[in-house]
Parts: C-alpha cells; sequence; structure tokens
C-alpha cells in the first residue's frame, strides 16, 4: 500500500494519513468494512508518531468494532494490543492492561499460532503490570514472555523480555540480578547493530553498578559509550 511506503520509507506521517483515509474511502464504497477497517491500522501508527495520540485510539477503537463483529480474531488482537501501547504512552496503565488482557484471549483463540503473539504481548503487559506497582505479576508476565520466546528463533524479543525483567529488578533493588540480564541485553543489542537499544540498556547498566558503588566501572562505560555510539 502506497500508505506504508509514505509512512515506513519517507516518514511522511501527514502523507500517509491522507493515502490511509483515501484507501478507506474506496473500501467504504464498495462496502467491504473489514478491509475500511483493515486499512486504517497505519493511520493509527501514523497518529501515535505525530504524537496525535487521543485520534490514534478513536481510529483504533472503530476498527477494534468493526474486527470484533466480523469475528476478524487476529486483527483484533492485533489493534487491541496496539490500543493498549498507546494507551500506556498516555499513561493510562490500567486501561493499558485491559486491553492487552483483552487481546491476550483474543490470541489464545488462535491456538499454536497465537503464542508467539502472547509473548511479545506479554512484555507489554508486564511494564504496564510494573507501572501500576505490580511487581511480582510483572515478574511472572515476562517469566511467561522469556519461556515461549526460548521455543522460537527471537532472539530480539527475548532480549526486549530480559530487559523489561531488568528494569523490574532494578526497581526492586536487586541489582546483581539485573546487572546479569542487562549485560546479556545489552550483546543481544550489538549483535544485531541496535545501536541505540544498546546505549539505552547501557545507562541502566550504569544505573545499577552506581547503586552497586562500581564507579570505576560507570567511569569506563561512559567512556565506551562515546567510543561506540
Amino acid at each position: 500500500m502506497q500508505g506504508n511506503r509514505s509512512a515506513f520509507g519517507a516518514g511522511d506521517f501527514q502523507g500517509a494519513i491522507n493515502l490511509y483515509d483515501q484507501a478507506a474511502s474506496i473500501y467504504r464504497n464498495l462496502g467491504m468494512p473489514v478491509m475500511e477497517a483493515n486499512s486504517q491500522i497505519g493511520k493509527v501508527f501514523c497518529l501515535a508518531n505525530l504524537e496525535r495520540f487521543d485520534e490514534a485510539i478513536k481510529c483504533g477503537l472503530k476498527s477494534q468494532e468493526v474486527f470484533r463483529v466480523h469475528d476478524e480474531t487476529l486483527r483484533f488482537a492485533k489493534i487491541t494490543t496496539n490500543l493498549g501501547i498507546l494507551l500506556g504512552r498516555k499513561g493510562h496503565d490500567a486501561e493499558a492492561l485491559d486491553n492487552f488482557e483483552l487481546a491476550r484471549d483474543a490470541y489464545k483463540k488462535l491456538g499454536e499460532p497465537g503464542r508467539p503473539y502472547i509473548a511479545r504481548l506479554e512484555i507489554n503487559r508486564a511494564v504496564a503490570l510494573r507501572n501500576l506497582g505490580r511487581f511480582e505479576d510483572s515478574i511472572a508476565a515476562s517469566e511467561n514472555a522469556l519461556a515461549i520466546l526460548s521455543c522460537i528463533e527471537a532472539s530480539i524479543d527475548i532480549a526486549r523480555a530480559k530487559q523489561s525483567l531488568a528494569i523490574t529488578y532494578l526497581l526492586l533493588t536487586r541489582f546483581n540480578e539485573a546487572l546479569q540480564l542487562l549485560f546479556e541485553v545489552r550483546e543481544a543489542f550489538l549483535a544485531d547493530d541496535r545501536l541505540r537499544d544498546a546505549m539505552r540498556t547501557e545507562l541502566f547498566i550504569n544505573d545499577c553498578q552506581l547503586e552497586l558503588g562500581r564507579y570505576e566501572d560507570v567511569l569506563q562505560s561512559c567512556t565506551d559509550i562515546r567510543a561506540k555510539f
């Protein structure tokens, strides 16, 4: 779709929104409500990137309802996950969690093909649970994600699940456990040439090392960051 090229290729989000709306109009005139709703998923992404979160959520809710009515389980689960992420970015963690759990129920209906989606969803659930102060539940969600991901080749998803778990450990002052996970996460990101993710992980590593009184290691890390990034 041309809208996808504009958004993901050129980064022209407003131009992409216009194209998605044109596509929706065509499908509407053809009496194809599911395809009309599906054409708006990219629009939700673009609106979010423009920080027009209320519009993005409103758009996503309209597509979500169409998918629900037409029993489009996978599409319903995906848009519901995206809505949860948007609500989380607005700081509405309880509502985000409600959407994640609704999406998880939908993914479960898909059986085995839904398991990879559930694993990635659990990473998002872990974040929402942590933000709500439900640390043990957050740990359980991260561990569930890791258990599922260990059965498939998904090194970056595994890294993200470990990072989420490490941040929870950090908040619980379990610094050594957090540090061990963060070292693994950093190496995974570097191996995949994800330098921005690796740098962010390095900052969490420094937080742990400061708490552990490893000041020389922090100074060395800062030197390494300058050299690598």
